[in-house]
């Protein structure tokens, strides 16, 4: 079950005078800027679950003491977004991406039996600028 969570955030009235509005566009009721950035990171993650998915049908093997060991990593579908203005025009907003990424180990190679054995949150920092959300 996919999760998305957005926190709140004082947009700063300076900030969003020096914004060009042409640069989100608006589409119904909230912040075009929370929006634009909240689709942008769903899609991060819907990607970032998919190569998991891919690479769980062939996990990576490494020497270990008790022979090959077989892991994959694989991103959390629950993540949280964050929106700062930087109140600059050339980048109005940076968005803050937090999920958790998460280390399998698989019994062989074909991915049976596998089992978390690290978790490690994660945080992103994208800015906003020409348009588009991009590091």
């Amino acid at each position: 079950m996919r999760m998305l969570r957005i926190l709140p955030l004082l947009v700063l009235l300076a900030a969003a005078a020096n914004a060009s509005p042409a640069m989100i566009a608006s589409s119904g009721g909230g912040d075009p800027a929370e929006r634009s950035f909240a689709s942008f990171a769903e899609a991060w993650i819907s990607k970032a679950v998919a190569r998991g998915e891919r690479d769980s049908d062939a996990p990576r093997a490494r020497t270990g003491s008790a022979g090959l060991i077989f892991t994959y990593q694989a991103v959390g579908e629950s993540f949280e977004t964050e929106l700062r203005p930087t109140g600059r025009p050339s980048a109005p907003y940076v968005g803050v991406l937090r999920y958790t990424e998460h280390t399998y180990t698989c019994a062989d190679v074909e991915g049976s039996d596998c089992r978390v054995t690290s978790s490690l949150p994660v945080t992103e920092v994208f800015r906003f600028r020409g348009g588009r959300w991009g590091y």
